[in-house]
């Protein structure tokens, strides 16, 4: 509720998303959930390396930027994630060949595939989907508000004349639910994080559906709301928001135009696929959690928390830095 009002409402935008946000951080920690302290010590880790490098001065500054979106699970709050994106990657004041790094948990990822599409998508495919979200970004109002970023970033997208972004761009996503393709045209590398434990008799890319609800308290196979998740697995917005709704249905037909669905979604879910078809996958075994499902979030919540970021850093490092041949 307060997303949408932040949306509308452009006096009050910044103030309803910091208090959306510091309801979160105060709930969830870094349960699931990226706080300022992991990215100030993100910040922190990151200058300390630069320094460091012999080809780098000192003092460097190597910038990290929150970009805090609804978390909403359907296509109308990722698609609006991905505008704000574009916009954001537009205005970061980097010269073309220097690199910039998106970190995504969760449907995160997939706020940076729909950027990815969005960025290097055919003319066509541009217009059908600010076409699909019309109904609900077109200005109803003679003020201006968050919603007034579409038709900013669509003429952007328009325009032939020079590239949008002319930096390279390379992607880690944590715990991502397989969901829309990848535009690989528009990054460099891209890596996945997987929390996953291995099943006697699958092949290592894939899991067994949870056989029990002691199954997920346990996190037994790993992280299952990346497993569950997957495509068919929306919560549509209430119908009482007839534009949202009516956008997020037509974005449905747009993005995913095969016949997924809730009839199916078990189905798909069993054939328990982890990997993503494009980048590289890590599966890593984190571990059994330590700690109640209200914190691990049925294996969700690992890849946010501090005590792990110098470990998903160093390996993040490690797969960039290597040849696109390997």
């Amino acid at each position: 509720m307060l997303t949408e009002l932040a949306r509308h409402l452009p006096g009050a935008s910044e103030g309803l998303g910091r208090i959306a946000k510091q309801l979160v951080n105060a709930l969830m920690r870094d349960n699931g959930n990226y706080t300022p302290e992991y990215g100030r010590a993100f910040g922190e880790a990151l200058r300390e390396a630069a320094c460091a490098a012999t080809t780098v001065k000192s003092g460097a500054n190597v910038a990290v930027k929150m970009l805090d979106w609804s978390g909403e699970n359907h296509h109308l709050g990722r698609a609006h994630a991905a505008v704000r994106l574009v916009d954001e990657l537009s205005r970061t004041p980097l010269s073309p060949g220097k690199r910039l790094l998106v970190w995504g948990h969760s449907h995160g990822g997939n706020v940076a595939a729909l950027a990815t599409r969005l960025l290097a998508g055919e003319p066509e495919e541009i217009e059908a989907f600010f076409s699909a979200a019309r109904c609900y970004f077109r200005r109803l109002w003679f003020t201006e508000s968050e919603l007034s970023l579409w038709p900013k970033v669509e003429q952007m997208l328009r325009d032939a004349a020079r590239p949008a972004i002319p930096y390279r761009i390379n992607v880690a996503t944590f715990g991502t639910p397989l969901r829309y393709g990848w535009c690989e045209a528009a990054t460099g590398r891209i890596v996945h994080f997987v929390n996953h434990r291995a099943v006697p008799g699958l092949p290592e890319h894939r899991t067994a559906a949870p056989r029990s609800v002691a199954d997920i308290i346990n996190a037994v196979g790993g992280d299952y709301v990346q497993q569950l998740g997957i495509a068919g697995s929306n919560v549509a917005p209430p119908f009482w928001m007839l534009r949202a709704w009516l956008a997020d249905l037509r974005l449905h037909r747009l993005l995913q135009p095969h016949d997924v669905n809730w009839r199916n979604l078990w189905e798909r879910i069993c054939e328990g696929v982890r990997t993503a078809e494009a980048g590289r996958s890590l599966l890593v075994d984190y571990g059994p959690p330590s700690d109640g499902i209200e914190q691990h979030l049925a294996g969700h919540a690992v890849y946010t928390r501090l005590a792990w970021l110098p470990f998903h850093m160093q390996l993040t490092a490690q797969q960039l830095s290597e040849t696109a041949a390997d």
